[in-house]
């Protein structure tokens, strides 16, 4: 288990990158949370990690997952019967969440699995 300061450390770093990084490029704070929650409930799932790693991995899938955010929002009630009577406040920040929660694993999946398709393909 890490220390608690590396840790701390390292997500106080990651959480003032997002913040800054995301009002710069326009990302709402809602989703930016949302996201920054996900990926450090992702946390717990992976191995100890220096904090640089650690901060560049919360840095990294929070912004993915808060880019991501509005186009998985806008694409469930057209996927899902059950999405269409949910808020699309409410569907943008869950699919905040949850992307941030799931980027850190499904990342390294979609990556080999591109770079197979390209392997493949020439």
């Amino acid at each position: 288990m890490p220390e608690p300061t590396s840790t701390s450390t390292g997500v106080a770093i990651a959480a003032g990158t997002i913040t800054l990084t995301g009002s710069v490029v326009g990302l709402g704070y809602d989703v930016l949370f949302a996201a920054f929650v996900g990926s450090l409930f992702a946390l717990t799932l992976l191995p100890e990690m220096p904090r640089w790693r650690l901060a560049l991995t919360v840095i990294t899938t929070a912004l993915i997952a808060a880019w991501l955010a509005p186009v998985f929002a806008a694409a469930l009630p057209a996927t899902f019967v059950w999405a269409r009577s949910v808020s699309s406040d409410s569907l943008r920040l869950a699919s905040a969440g949850v992307l941030g929660a799931t980027t850190q694993s499904l990342l390294p999946v979609l990556l080999t699995f591109a770079k197979n398709r390209a392997g493949g393909a020439s």
